[in-house]
């Protein structure tokens, strides 16, 4: 069932709810303040996207399991962020600290501070953050939410699945001026442990009995591990779970886990900012995640 023009809702039968924020591509029918006469800002745009995610995991193919989804790039407006989540350059009149990939991204991600661009060609009034905001943010938060308190009332328990890739590169942030925690990728590393420099098949969301009872994660843990994949559990909260989140409540049987797909070899230009994907490995991937998707909505 189409929200709008660009946020999505599939509802299921089970207790699990997928929810796939950075895999779209589209701009925004609305003014925005995205500088598309500069090419850097449309391979930003690419780069941002988690284009592998609905192929290696079966998004559209999953029965059973209610889906959330939005079709908007995250350059324009980041639904997985909180919606004060903007700093002084992205807003006119913001007071918060430096976020260059908050709520609205107005700066490149690269490997060198040094590269980095800026994506607006002004920062936005209040009044068009707010249109913004109400064609992607509230109506994907508001349906998250609303379909977290239905599966729970049906169910007695909640498990929201947020879907995400990332590149085969060490991320870290700008420490000060200008784009202070802006990301910053290395070149791309080999499949490995995060603590020998490498990076592995998958990354796991998990920031323990805060978000998610330790029983369901460390059962998605086991199930990649049981599959032979590299899985390590990042426990730095991403904005989604930092932000205020009146459906990620474990006490209440409202979880959240995420997950980032690596990609050493889906995405093998997405740093460059292609939209390309390389299908080798697809199959083996979408085995364990048929079988995560399973055994979650069985719990």
């Amino acid at each position: 069932m189409k929200i709008n023009e660009h946020v999505n809702l599939a509802r299921g039968s089970s207790k699990l709810l997928l929810t796939m924020p950075h895999s779209g591509t589209c701009l925004p029918d609305i003014p925005h303040k995205l500088d598309l006469e500069k090419d850097y800002v449309r391979k930003a745009m690419n780069a941002r996207t988690d284009y592998c995610v609905p192929f290696v995991t079966g998004f559209h193919e999953q029965d059973e399991v209610s889906k959330v989804w939005t079709t908007l790039t995250a350059l324009a407006i980041d639904v997985n962020r909180g919606s004060d989540n903007v700093d002084k350059y992205s807003l006119d009149g913001a007071t918060t600290q430096s976020n260059p990939h908050g709520l609205i991204w107005r700066a490149s991600a690269e490997t060198d501070v040094k590269k980095i661009r800026d994506l607006l060609t002004a920062p936005y009034r209040r009044e068009e953050l707010q249109e913004l905001m109400e064609l992607g943010w509230h109506p994907y938060i508001d349906n998250v939410r609303e379909e977290m308190f239905r599966l729970k009332a049906e169910h007695g328990i909640a498990i929201n699945f947020a879907l995400h890739s990332m590149p085969n590169s060490i991320p870290s942030q700008v420490r000060d001026g200008k784009y202070k925690n802006a990301y910053l990728f290395s070149k791309p590393v080999e499949r490995g442990l995060i603590s020998e420099g490498k990076m592995p098949d998958f990354v796991l969301l998990d920031r323990g009995e805060d978000t998610c009872s330790p029983e369901i994660s460390d059962l998605v843990m086991e199930t990649f591990q049981d599959y032979n994949f590299l899985i390590e559990r990042n426990h730095v909260a991403p904005s989604s779970i930092t932000s205020p989140r009146t459906y990620i409540n474990p006490k209440k049987g409202l979880h959240f886990l995420g997950i980032e797909v690596v990609g050493h070899t889906f995405e093998p230009k997405r740093m460059q900012g292609a939209l390309e994907y390389n299908p080798q490995g697809e199959a083996e991937v979408r085995d364990v995640f048929n079988d995560v998707f399973e055994k979650l909505k069985n719990y």
